[in-house]
């Protein structure tokens, strides 16, 4: 049964994508979500991958000699890639089982690649790369300080003249998303809890902030947890204000990090953003 419902939260009021990264069971169930090569929920379909590697490796570029950052690099669907085309790859992520799968995958293949388990958003990242790469919109989660925060930490592991490539809902999956609630019985367990339990999914639209909330409420019969995804949608303007006040300069804003054509009917886009150079200091010129 699905109806109507009022009295949202407060945008961005409550934050808990790290604890359900990082939960036992979610994040086992988010991982096999990531292994399949068709699945939507975790990750981009596997052909889509591989699709996008090759155009970001010929765009930005990325290959040998080239130091990339992975931000939410997951099982490293992504890291594995670029360190295939010769990047020395450092993959951060806050889900130990994501990693698990990625660190063996890098020794059972011989690629090398790097993986540190910790939230982007806390940790010191490492410094002097020349790229850094987050995808499958993990920066439409953030709220608008940790939006800071991360650009912040991006513009520090860059240094003058390194590469930020990313993706973000478009303004348009906005208006597809209605708002309503929904519930139903898991007796046998399933994504939540091995455990029985029912589930309660509301959906929140904020049209004026350009937000949406799905909140899960799952009960169980000890407890009940509450997950709160968050998700902000942007506009190539408010997108470029965005960056260019946290020290970037947008170089080019397509409709997926695949290279598709931008289109303003899309759910997403990619951006590319170079980090700006210190007033008063010229960009170096590249002939």
């Amino acid at each position: 049964m699905t109806n109507r419902i009022a009295d949202p939260p407060a945008p961005f009021s409550v934050y808990t994508s790290t604890a359900m990264w990082s939960d036992p069971h979610v994040s086992q169930q988010m991982l096999k979500y990531h292994l399949d090569p068709l699945s939507m929920p975790a990750s981009r379909p596997h052909a889509f991958i591989d699709r996008s590697v090759a155009w970001l490796a010929d765009r930005v570029p990325i290959g040998s000699g080239v130091s990339l950052l992975d931000l939410g690099c997951g099982p490293g669907l992504y890291s594995s890639r670029f360190a295939a085309l010769g990047a020395r790859v450092t993959g951060v992520d806050v889900s130990w089982n994501s990693l698990a799968y990625a660190r063996q995958q890098a020794e059972r293949t011989g690629i090398e690649a790097s993986y540190l388990e910790g939230s982007y958003l806390e940790m010191t990242l490492p410094m002097g790369f020349d790229v850094a790469a987050m995808i499958f919109c993990d920066f439409s989660v953030l709220s608008p300080v940790q939006r800071r925060r991360l650009l912040g930490k991006v513009k520090g592991a860059l240094g003058n003249g390194g590469t930020f490539v990313f993706d973000v809902l478009n303004l348009a999956a906005l208006s597809r998303v209605e708002p309503t609630q929904q519930s139903s019985d898991h007796p046998e367990g399933g994504f939540w809890s091995p455990q029985a339990y029912r589930e309660s999914v509301e959906t929140f639209v904020y049209p004026d902030a350009a937000v949406s909330l799905t909140r899960h409420s799952v009960e169980g019969a000890h407890q009940t947890r509450v997950f709160y995804n968050w998700f902000q949608y942007y506009t190539p303007e408010s997108i470029t204000r965005l960056l260019e006040t946290s020290g970037f300069v947008v170089d080019e804003i397509v409709g997926s990090v695949a290279g598709d054509p931008y289109s303003d009917d899309e759910d997403e886009m990619a951006v590319i953003a170079t980090v700006a150079p210190p007033r008063g200091h010229p960009a170096p010129s590249i002939e």
